[in-house]
């Protein structure tokens, strides 16, 4: 949050879209302004249709826009979401968002703050779980492979990754999981 605007990333569950934006507001005490997704799946972009009515811009990958068109999923929100990957400056900060492709789906987003050394890694990790990879939209197990290690390679000892599911993460914890996926195979 900041004079810029208030940025989300992702938004939950469509059944918890209100309590997201109420929440939201509570402690920032204004509206969401942008909302940037990191994959299609339900409980990312669930809540896109309510934060676009309420005002925000959503951002996505054309990927995203395109599996929600042919799911049927044609809301006004989804319809009107499609920007191109890119660095964002707002609030006073760069947000560095790219493309990692086919790795958990095909429309995977990263979203890396540089100047705080964060990381929101969407579900490029599952820190602390097995990784689901969706073959059905998209992903394959050498673009997770691929996108960990691009993560992996921004990374140092200090920085914070941000996890599509688990704990707050580290480096250390992005490459235990990126061992034991490629152990696994």
């Amino acid at each position: 949050t900041g004079s810029d605007g208030v940025i989300l990333i992702d938004d939950a569950l469509e059944p918890l879209a209100e309590k997201v934006i109420n929440a939201v507001e509570t402690h920032s005490k204004a509206p969401v302004d942008f909302v940037i997704n990191t994959h299609v799946h339900g409980d990312h972009v669930g809540g896109n249709a309510a934060l676009h009515k309420s005002g925000a811009t959503i951002i996505t990958h054309d990927n995203i826009r395109h599996r929600m068109v042919a799911d049927n999923a044609t809301k006004e929100a989804h319809l009107k979401s499609r920007f191109p990957m890119r660095d964002f400056h707002l609030n006073g900060y760069t947000a560095h968002v790219f493309h990692v492709p086919h790795a958990h789906t095909d429309g995977d987003a990263v979203i890396h703050f540089p100047e705080v050394n964060v990381i929101l890694s969407g579900d490029i990790l599952f820190n602390g779980l097995f990784p689901f990879i969706d073959l059905d939209f998209g992903g394959s197990v050498s673009g997770y492979i691929t996108a960990q290690e691009k993560i992996l390679s921004m990374s140092d000892a200090d920085t914070k990754i941000i996890s599509g599911h688990g704990t707050m993460a580290s480096k250390g914890d992005l490459q235990s999981a990126h061992d034991m996926l490629i152990d696994a195979l």
